[in-house]
């Protein structure tokens, strides 16, 4: 459904972009978008009518990754105003680009921990076993 969409979809798409005045180029990806949202509500809807299958955890989870998604941005954009990737060349790009990624990825890994989001995904005691790698909590 979803391929079957988006090939329907795609020129109209790009037409109706260039036309209001914007990049037509966009309509492809907008175009992909779309297709993709309905290929997943119906996967949805699927699911519930098949077998019963409840969201609310799901949706709870959901709300949790974005939260965490949004406190992850803080202080990425913090450091974006100390450097800025149009300055630099290739390889101190590529470093900027890494400091990104450590702060991010730390700072998603604390906040997911502290609101026990770790948990609920990969459970205690592989949380537990990574911690004890990393000498974060000792062996029990």
């Amino acid at each position: 459904l979803g391929i079957i969409l988006n090939l329907i979809l795609d020129i109209p798409f790009m037409m109706l972009l260039d036309k209001l005045g914007l990049f037509s180029i966009w309509g492809a990806s907008v175009s992909t978008m779309f297709s993709y949202i309905i290929s997943i509500g119906v996967a949805f809807i699927m699911l519930r009518k098949k077998f019963n299958f409840r969201y609310g955890t799901l949706f709870r989870k959901s709300c949790k990754i974005i939260f965490t998604s949004l406190i992850m941005l803080i202080p990425l954009l913090l450091l974006s105003l100390v450097f800025d990737f149009t300055k630099y060349g290739n390889f101190t790009s590529l470093i900027v680009m890494i400091i990104y990624a450590l702060v991010g990825g730390i700072t998603y890994a604390f906040v997911s921990f502290k609101n026990n989001l770790l948990f609920e995904i990969f459970g205690k005691d592989v949380v537990d076993n990574i911690l004890i790698r990393l000498h974060l909590r000792k062996e029990k």
